[in-house]
């Protein structure tokens, strides 16, 4: 037998007891298939990365089993065509998953998220100076001719010059 790690997603209009019943579908499915579930884990309904369908979230379970390879093709077939499973990820794992730790995604409300980005005093006197590094170069000296604004073409417009009187100005300005 070899070891797999299904993640499906449930169609979210589903309640509680729907989405139970099948994920108890899904486990038959595999035991129907002489496999063995190692464990399953609930995520809960969750915010899809992008829309699937008509879908944007949906709830997901992650079910670790066991089962013959040649198996696979028909568990694989039953969830594709599955009413209340509309994605689905089936993974070969290379040892049995029995001492994983469990994934835990804490839900935070935008309070929890808004304390948790403050900067108290104390961590502000803690901080280390800034370095300011001070160089005996000296400033580069501007020529009075860069310096001065030139007007740009909707300026000199606006002043009352055509465009052509305009450009003619520029050629005369770096011709000099």
């Amino acid at each position: 037998m070899a070891f797999y790690e299904l993640m499906f997603i449930v169609k979210p209009e589903l309640d509680e007891e729907q989405v139970n019943t099948a994920t108890d579908r899904v486990h038959q499915l595999i035991v129907s298939n002489g496999g063995n579930i190692t464990k399953t884990a609930s995520w809960g309904k969750r915010r899809l990365a992008y829309q699937v369908g008509p879908y944007r979230e949906g709830y997901y379970v992650v079910s670790n089993f066991e089962v013959e390879a040649d198996k696979v093709v028909e568990l694989e077939r039953v969830l594709k065509i599955s009413d209340t499973v509309f994605r689905h990820l089936l993974v070969h794992r290379d040892r049995t998953s029995i001492g994983q730790q469990e994934v835990y995604v804490p839900d935070f409300t935008e309070e929890d998220i808004a304390a948790m980005s403050r900067v108290s005093e104390e961590d502000y006197e803690e901080a280390p100076e800034a370095i300011v590094v001070e160089t005996d170069e000296e400033e580069p000296e501007v020529n009075a001719a860069d310096a001065a604004p030139r007007p740009s073409e909707p300026e000199a417009v606006e002043a009352g010059a055509t465009a052509a009187e305009t450009s003619a100005a520029t050629t005369e300005e770096g011709a000099s």
